[in-house]
């Protein structure tokens, strides 16, 4: 009898293991550990509110909003008079993603407002325990620690053309021990992969809240998350970047090309391709769902790496031509004028950072013509942009 039991006891520990070790491992793309104590549980009474006024200030500023995709194709670049170097942007999704003014923050000055907002962030759960909040609350939190964390990293080496590298190679950012939060030692990845998604296994949206500063990753917002709408800020960052050329593109008959977040981020399907098919159908508008329905399976190959600031997918290099972009700036505030790409680039004014902070003004003369395009259409796409997001499914 003695032995009966202690062989059904060690069977049930094999059992118990085993579903732990499946469990952990659709959570996480890699061994992920058990969600820290200080991290685990909520008030889902609370009224409890933290306020991000600071962070949305910031990303006013410093983020330009590009508006949802028009699935265009950028104009290749051909090399200049004088030089045969060109740039190496993927000319399906230069047109697309947010761009953040990182050249900006390469003043200690303005880095130094990060760093301070950074630092109020993690006395946060000092001062009231993180499991008093609503989830909610908690969510948006982790969001904007994240966020924040990611930008005061990617400035560190910018204006560096590619984060692949940087982010996801043998000595990622994103492994790196770099928060103490409530005296826990956290990474990037423990945030999103250890804290964020067991806490909100039903809710697939939450990978596009977490920025990554490449073009083809999810958006970084021009405000920050709230709790009292982080739900809709996330669903409208899915909605952006799965009906654009970054998150979806068709492929053959059977099958469609999408993104790399997604196999990054598989263990949030763990039936692969109805998993994933089902999630984009809820987001997808337009002649994609025909594409989508038609669909067996995907092809996650479509990435651009390269950092998603003012310049990217541009020439950073002068040649010997004598193109001038202040008369391109010139031309473009004339009435009438018969190229939409360069229509209202005068609205385009990186300085009005600066000054704002500062009073520093930043001299076109130092974006070349092919920026100055590039930029005149970014701001026709903002401008046209729809301000809604309609979702057809609620599975928070």
């Amino acid at each position: 009898m003695k032995d009966s039991v202690t062989s059904y006891i060690s069977q049930l520990i094999v059992v118990t293991s085993c579903f732990l070790f499946f469990t952990i491992n659709t959570l996480s793309a890699q061994d992920m550990g058990k969600t820290p104590e200080p991290f685990i549980g909520e008030d889902s009474k609370s009224t409890l509110k933290i306020s991000y006024q600071d962070i949305s200030q910031i990303l006013d500023l410093s983020v330009f909003d590009v508006g949802k995709s028009f699935r265009q194709k950028a104009k290749s670049v051909k090399a200049s008079i004088g030089t045969r170097l060109k740039s190496s942007r993927n000319i399906y999704t230069a047109l697309e993603a947010n761009r953040f003014y990182f050249s900006v923050y390469k003043d200690q000055t303005y880095m130094d407002q990060l760093l301070t907002i950074q630092t109020s962030l993690l006395t946060v759960p000092d001062e009231i325990a993180l499991n008093l909040f609503n989830k909610q609350e908690q969510l948006a939190y982790w969001l904007n620690l994240y966020n924040v964390t990611l930008l005061i990293e990617v400035i560190k080496i910018s204006p560096r053309s590619s984060l692949g590298s940087f982010l996801y190679g043998e000595s990622a950012i994103l492994d790196k021990k770099l928060l103490n939060v409530a005296g826990i030692q956290l990474s990037l990845n423990d945030i999103q992969y250890n804290i964020v998604y067991p806490k909100f296994p039903k809710t697939l949206s939450v990978m596009y809240g977490f920025y990554q500063g490449i073009i083809g990753g999810p958006n970084i917002r021009t405000s920050a998350y709230t709790g009292a709408l982080v739900y809709q800020q996330l669903d409208e960052n899915a909605e952006e970047f799965i009906n654009s050329n970054r998150g979806t593109f068709k492929g053959s008959s059977d099958y469609m090309r999408v993104s790399s977040l997604y196999q990054r981020n598989h263990m949030l399907f763990p039936n692969y391709n109805i998993d994933l098919k089902k999630h984009l159908m809820d987001f997808t508008v337009g002649e994609y769902e025909d594409y989508l329905k038609n669909a067996k399976y995907f092809k996650a190959n479509i990435k651009d790496m390269h950092l998603a600031n003012m310049r990217a997918g541009t020439r950073d290099y002068g040649g010997s031509s004598a193109t001038n972009s202040a008369a391109l700036l010139d031309s473009a505030e004339r009435t009438g004028s018969k190229d939409p790409s360069i229509a209202g680039v005068a609205a385009v004014n990186p300085g009005q950072i600066a000054e704002s902070m500062s009073a520093q003004t930043v001299n076109y003369g130092n974006y070349s013509p092919d920026m100055i395009r590039m930029l005149a259409k970014l701001k026709t796409n903002s401008r046209i942009r729809e301000g809604t997001v309609s979702v057809k499914r609620d599975n928070k």
